[in-house]
């Protein structure tokens, strides 16, 4: 089995639904054996381990005034935040410094997700997004002479 690139990462992971945060964590056990998944279900905690410790990612999987506070606040801590959510259109997601987002109903994605976002993470959201389908940005924003 390929190692995944998730292997010694430090993850924090927000949401108010403890279900589904348990859920990411065996999902993402069962691709590592060595890595850092930290929880939160409020603002408040994850505003503690992201002022305690250093992340490679965020996850935030709630939308509401708890999502919208830490999307402020990581972004402070040089850390890329992707979100889970079918609440929100996927530019308003972007606009909000989201460097990814994954539909909620793809939630058993989340490892092959992870590991893209960490892969392509030098590229913006959207640029990572059309690579994966082989389409290439210059294409859609040059128009053909």
């Amino acid at each position: 089995m390929k190692e995944s690139i998730l292997n010694r990462k430090s993850i924090l992971a927000v949401n108010g639904d403890s279900g589904i945060l348990s859920s990411w964590e065996r999902q993402i056990d069962q691709a590592c054996t060595v890595y850092t998944f930290d929880k939160a279900t409020t603002f408040e905690e994850a505003r503690g381990w992201l002022e305690s410790y250093t992340y490679d990612l965020v996850i935030v999987g709630i939308v509401d005034s708890c999502a919208f506070r830490v999307l402020e606040e990581a972004p402070h801590k040089n850390v890329p935040v992707v979100m889970v959510t079918d609440t929100m259109p996927p530019q308003e997601v972007m606009d909000r410094s989201v460097k990814a987002y994954l539909p909620k109903e793809k939630m058993e994605e989340i490892v092959p997700f992870l590991e893209g976002v960490l892969t392509h993470e030098c590229l913006p959201g959207w640029r990572s997004q059309l690579n994966k389908l082989g389409v290439s940005l210059n294409t859609l924003l040059v128009p053909p002479l």
